[in-house]
């Protein structure tokens, strides 16, 4: 089986980062651990020392001699969890440097609690060869942030039209192909894709959308569409693309994820692939969870995502489907975009949100409102993207690195240019308050954020 790193062992990639200092002496004291994997939902202490967990349990800081130099944190009213993960987003890097790099992609998933990021592939030069994925993999490793997993090209130049050597780049490190943003338009071509990766257990994941249906669309098809006098993106143009690939996933056994779920029928084709036994998983974004076409009723560029922000029926029907465990995770999808490129008129706008950041609060509201279970939020952003990507299920284990975010869901942020630590503004909380917020993150035995401290360790 080609694993999460390819063909080198996890130990193999992650020895090649830095030596990078550590978390000495730490302490999080009566702090609420939220730990799906371990089916842990309790207040307790954890202990870090020399960037391993040492202690973990109640009455664990008391069980410690503590020196002068430890750090203690008080965890009242506080939540901790295991590094989230993030099943794709768009980082710039290599080409697209002026919209992200890897340096500031990563210092955002570290202010969002992210300690794991697949990055997408539609770059320039497009992630279709070997040296791109290992080139890339290298970088990040020298940056030791969170840790990049490439998501490859599944075609050429994502042309849609000629399959890349899916084998060359999942031995070279990539976690998976995609075509990117685009669907792979031919059944046929499709078919043969699924047939590779079946071979290699390699996963597909695919925005599913029928072009010649989306094409032309800026939102949503329905009432909203017509009062604004733009032409719509109908929500068929996601079903039948999914009701395809769901066929063919089936036909040829393979691991098939389908990215950005928007519509109420694309659920029910989920639910009835599972119980038929499809290898099937899907996500759905923080901003279809919590917007709606409505949102893009005074022409908002902030709200212009493919695909389109959907009906209030819609957004409930994936929020139930998450709840439910029939959609698997939640994803930030990070896509940021320049000042340039979304401050006009909706027609000439990018589209794109800059979600890394802010995705954990957003889901959060749910758990806040009643509407979603804090274990299950958590898991729709560590134990479910692992096990899609087919790794083990993060969690905090003495003895072990600690990968965590600690995060206050009562404290409120503004979320002004200067506290987004991407380079894309593109966001719709963007000059607004948000409650709750990540305050610390570990990756690796080592701290990415530390709000806390008041220092930038990015």
């Amino acid at each position: 089986m080609v694993g999460l790193w390819g063909s080198k062992s996890r130990d193999a990639v992650l020895s090649s980062r830095p030596v990078s200092p550590q978390i000495t002496r730490l302490c999080i004291h009566d702090v609420r651990l939220v730990d799906p994997a371990s089916d842990r939902d309790e207040v307790l202490d954890i202990w870090v020392e020399s960037g391993v967990i040492t202690a973990l349990g109640k009455g664990a800081m008391a069980a410690k001699t503590k020196t002068a130099s430890d750090r203690v944190i008080d965890g009242h009213q506080l939540v901790l969890t295991p590094g989230l993960w993030e099943l794709h987003a768009q980082l710039g890097e290599p080409g697209l440097e002026y919209r992200e790099d890897l340096a500031s992609g990563l210092a955002a998933a570290a202010a969002g609690g992210f300690t794991h990021v697949c990055s997408r592939p539609d770059t320039s030069p497009v992630n279709d060869r070997r040296a791109i994925t290992e080139a890339l993999l290298a970088k990040a490793g020298e940056l030791a942030q969170a840790r990049l997993m490439p998501i490859a090209a599944a075609t050429d130049g994502l042309s849609g039209k000629q399959l890349a050597e899916v084998g060359d780049l999942l031995d070279a490190g990539a976690v998976a192909v995609s075509n990117g943003p685009h669907s792979i338009p031919e059944a046929s071509l499709m078919r043969r894709l699924l047939q590779y990766c079946h071979s290699f257990d390699a996963l597909m994941m695919q925005c599913p959308q029928d072009p010649s249906l989306s094409a032309g669309g800026l939102m949503h098809e329905g009432a909203v569409s017509t009062r604004m006098g733009l032409r719509g993106w109908p929500a068929q143009a996601e079903e039948i693309a999914l009701g395809r690939d769901l066929v063919l996933a089936k036909l040829c056994d393979a691991r098939y994820h389908a990215t950005s779920l928007s519509c109420a029928q694309s659920v029910d084709l989920l639910r009835r692939a599972k119980n038929d036994g499809v290898k099937v998983s899907a996500d759905v974004s923080a901003h279809h969870l919590t917007f709606t076409d409505e949102n893009l009723g005074e022409y908002d560029p902030r709200f212009l995502v493919e695909p389109p922000l959907r009906s209030a029926a819609d957004r409930q029907a994936l929020l139930t489907a998450l709840a439910e465990g029939v959609i698997d995770c939640v994803s930030s999808d990070h896509n940021p975009q320049t000042a340039l490129d979304t401050e006009c008129e909706l027609e000439l706008s990018a589209p794109g949100i800059s979600g890394l950041q802010t995705c954990l609060s957003a889901l959060w509201q749910f758990v806040a409102s009643g509407q979603l279970e804090a274990r299950r939020a958590v898991a729709a952003l560590t134990t479910g993207p692992a096990k899609v990507l087919g790794s083990s299920a993060p969690s905090l284990r003495v003895d072990e690195l600690a990968d965590f975010a600690l995060f206050s869901p009562d404290r409120t942020w503004q979320v002004s240019p200067n506290a987004l630590r991407s380079r894309g503004k593109n966001t719709p909380w963007l000059n607004r308050q948000m409650t709750g917020q990540v305050l610390m993150t570990a990756a690796s035995g080592r701290l990415t954020l530390d709000i806390l401290n008041d220092q930038d360790v990015s």
